[in-house]
């Protein structure tokens, strides 16, 4: 069953793959979808792991574009 660790991995993944995508369509709901992870992962209650953290935007959404 997921748990609040779960979800915070997932959304690092995503986070990570963000920064890299060049292209900025999928950079975005990368970024969307790792907000989405990060809200089911509070849900399990408060954790250090994310605390104050704020979601970067990356790749070509955050103005990068690393390919």
């Amino acid at each position: 069953m997921p748990n609040a660790s779960y979800f915070r991995q997932q959304a690092e993944r995503c986070l990570r793959l963000a920064r890299m995508c060049a292209d900025t369509t999928v950079a975005k709901r990368l970024n969307a979808m790792a907000a989405e992870f990060i809200e089911q992962a509070e849900g399990y209650g408060p954790d250090n792991a994310m605390a104050g953290r704020s979601l970067p935007l990356g790749g070509a959404a955050g103005g990068e574009n690393t390919g």
